[in-house]
């Protein structure tokens, strides 16, 4: 019930917003255009909510502050347009059809969320999901202000600072989808980005109604796009600024034409407020949005020469009212869009598949293509191409046909991933994903066919006609199948090999699950996570985020905050009372004489979860062995375990306090030590402790440690120069002591308080 009441809410609240505007600026006496208002009302709604939230997130208004009053004004639009007796007209209007095949398109590629729910669904789990997770969640409970060095025990919330500059009109959506259903950002993510499957549909049946007249080939042909793999690929892998961007900019060009063509005012703000909508979404994109604004302009005045200066006045006016409804995100968008238009070469490892017939065939089949292990069959390359060609093709006819300016200017769309080839492997990435991005216009090709063909009376034009529809089912039902295969494999899948890539099994195990689970129930604690995959870091810390978070390695998701601000990124304040995540798998060295801990006198174990700990530590005197990475492992010489050689030993610890330590340390010679009878070690700290202790060896020692509070990075080196050589044929390593026996703890004397 959570997950459908998430979905009603994301889908419920465009139309909420969005339909007393549309009733407003489309006539009544015109025939279809209450239809269009109902169709062209979630864009809108969509626009309102991003554009309003924004500029009171810029005035240090948080959404989960805002967000009540945003619905209680957008209540109040909704009873002036019952008032205002528009009401019965739209009800009587409105496209079932059209809703119910979007609701279709919207269940498959809902699947995995809808088999596994908003508590577990994570899709394919790409970086991107905790980047937008905890944007969302900054906007929703924290000023846009806040600075690093204010973040303190929030770890998490250094990702979002890092962006909060870039595009985040999708993550204000988010937040505000979130606050309405009361729930957090994690499990309001999928709920949030697969309302764009649902309003692909109906920007795609806008512009496929525009090359037939058949009702049925315009439902095919916006189903057929909405169902793509294509798009399944994009919200899988979590790129919510590209799915959101898709239908806003499926529908900018109808917009655009309304604006242009009556010349109505009143199509002014909300064509602006879509296009400033899509410049907070996907700034990226500005690019695209301008370029279709200037082909439909110029279409517009080829067909009619008349009013030219009204009409490049309205143009204008659309950017820079655009501009001023978003007007805090001005110098942002113009600093983003200047900067990646000369970006070169970026995250070719994404898409390896991009400039191969492998690539054209997953718009279609999707995860089908794996069926063949030695690699994309020819044929089905070879098909995929034919197809693209045929239906670009129908749409390039068409529009010699009709020259119709919304046709030409979502076309334009379409032909940028064809300039983009041309430059090779350098735009490969910049291909693809535009590519993904406007493969859904693709099957408005068969339509346009089919509008063609329909035109003619005779019985072969009736015949063709119906074959092309029943071509467009077909088609329809292939990729469905394709698309349903890939979001049921994300739902079921338990490993990568199942859910497709990403790293969505690293919070499917139940075992992390169950620490997420822990991390939420606690209110106000100290916590200390450590030693787990960045991306399982980051996640930690974003279900940690209602206590004081500490982090062993300052890696969160894709970026390093070593050298962010703040003491709980250094721990210097650890408290002595404190939970850690942990896990034990550094600790085989046996360093410490039982466990991470030292004394061995621990405090509790609370329970055990793979590949985690978790430790409830109460006393003030503990010791615990963050991590012990040695010079070199087992080699080719001799029967010892580890060398120290030209690489150090180097030993990380964590204490509430500083303190003296002994470890014991047994060694011997190695053979690029210049005197097998002595060597000097040399023990230095990232505090500033530095110690040489002459050994005679073989030896058993014990070596002084200076530990200080938080952490303390050991590092033991040999202090003689080595014997020049190898330390045996074929092993170039630099072996200068042997250790005959792991190290293990002495003693640990705090200071006194």
């Amino acid at each position: 019930m959570v997950t459908v009441w998430c979905i009603v809410v994301s889908l419920g609240s465009l139309f909420f917003f969005g339909l007393p505007l549309a009733a407003w600026v489309a006539r009544r006496d015109e025939e279809g255009e209450t239809e269009t208002a109902w169709l062209l009302a979630p864009f809108l709604g969509l626009s309102i909510i991003v554009l309003v939230l924004q500029n009171l997130v810029y005035l240090d208004l948080r959404v989960a502050t805002t967000t009540p009053w945003l619905w209680g004004a957008g209540a109040l639009l909704v009873l002036l347009l019952i008032l205002s007796g528009r009401w019965p007209q739209l009800r009587k209007a409105f496209p079932r059809d059209v809703f119910l095949c979007a609701l279709l398109v919207c269940g498959v590629q809902s699947a995995g969320l809808l088999i596994r729910g908003v508590d577990q669904y994570v899709g394919r789990l790409w970086i991107d999901q905790f980047t937008y997770t905890v944007t969302a969640q900054f906007l929703l409970d924290q000023p846009f202000s806040l600075t690093s060095e204010q973040v303190g025990d929030q770890p998490h919330l250094y990702k979002a600072l890092h962006i909060k500059h870039d595009r985040i009109g999708q993550s204000i959506h988010h937040a505000f989808v979130a606050a309405s259903c009361g729930l957090d950002a994690k499990r309001t993510f999928e709920p949030a980005i697969l309302s764009a499957c649902f309003l692909n549909v109906l920007a795609l049946f806008l512009l496929a109604r525009r090359v037939t007249t058949r009702r049925m080939a315009a439902l095919l042909a916006a189903v057929g796009g909405g169902l793509l793999p294509a798009i399944a690929q994009v919200h899988l892998e979590s790129f919510h600024s590209q799915m959101l961007a898709m239908p806003l900019m499926f529908a900018w060009p109808e917009l655009l034409h309304r604006l242009l063509h009556t010349r109505r005012l009143v199509w002014l703000l909300p064509t602006a407020a879509v296009g400033a909508a899509m410049a907070s979404i996907y700034t990226d994109y500005v690019p695209l949005f301008v370029g279709v604004a200037a082909v439909v302009l110029a279409i517009e005045l080829i067909k009619q020469r008349t009013y030219v200066v009204t009409r490049c006045g309205l143009c204008v006016a659309v950017l820079g009212l655009a501009a001023v409804l978003n007007i805090g995100y001005v110098t942002d968008l113009t600093r983003i869009v200047f900067g990646r238009l000369t970006q070169a070469g970026v995250l070719p490892a994404i898409y390896p598949w991009a400039l191969r017939g492998e690539g054209l065939a997953r718009l279609w089949v999707g995860d089908f293509v794996e069926a063949w292990t030695a690699g994309t069959p020819r044929w089905l390359a070879a098909g995929a191409l034919v197809l693209t060609v045929g239906l670009v093709a129908g749409i390039l006819f068409d529009i010699w046909r009709r020259r119709d300016p919304v046709l030409v200017g979502a076309t334009a769309l379409l032909m940028l991933p064809a300039l983009l080839a041309t430059r090779g492997q350098v735009y490969a990435y910049q291909f693809y994903k535009i590519l993904l991005s406007v493969c859904p216009l693709l099957p408005l090709g068969l339509a346009a066919w089919h509008g063609a063909i329909e035109a003619r009376t005779t019985r072969w034009g009736t015949a063709t006609g119906r074959l092309l529809r029943g071509v467009g089912l077909g088609l329809a039902v292939i990729v469905g199948a394709a698309t349903t295969v890939m979001t049921v494999r994300a739902g079921v899948g338990e490993t990568v090999a199942d859910i497709g890539r990403g790293f969505a099994e690293h919070l499917r195990y139940p075992d992390i699950r169950y620490l997420c689970d822990y991390l939420s129930r606690l209110k106000g604690e100290d916590v200390f996570i450590h030693n787990g995959p960045a991306v399982v870091n980051g996640w930690l810390a974003y279900f940690a985020r209602e206590d004081r978070v500490w982090l062993g390695y300052p890696e969160i998701s894709d970026i390093s905050i070593a050298n962010s601000p703040g003491g709980n990124v250094t721990c210097a304040n650890l408290p002595a009372n404190l939970n850690v995540i942990d896990s034990g798998a550094q600790y085989a060295c046996g360093l410490l004489s039982s466990g991470p801990f030292f004394p061995d006198t621990r405090t509790e174990l609370k329970a055990r979860v793979d590949p985690f700990c978790i430790w409830e530590l109460r006393r003030p005197d503990w010791l615990m062995l963050l991590e012990c990475r040695w010079g070199y492992g087992p080699g080719e010489i001799g029967s010892h375990g580890f060398w120290c050689g030209d690489k150090p030993i180097v030993i990380h610890f964590l204490s509430p306090s500083a303190g003296e330590a002994r470890i014991a340390l047994r060694l011997d010679a190695g053979p690029n030590l210049p005197d097998p009878t002595r060597c000097r070690l040399r023990i230095t700290t990232n505090r500033g402790y530095d110690a040489t202790v002459p050994v005679s060896l073989p030896a058993s020692i014990e070596l002084p440690l200076r530990l200080e509070r938080g952490k303390t990075l050991v590092t033991i080196t040999v202090d003689d120069a080595p014997r020049p050589g190898p330390a045996a044929p074929e092993d170039p390593r630099t072996l200068m002591a042997a250790v005959l026996e792991m190290p293990r703890f002495v003693s640990w004397t705090p200071d006194a308080p």
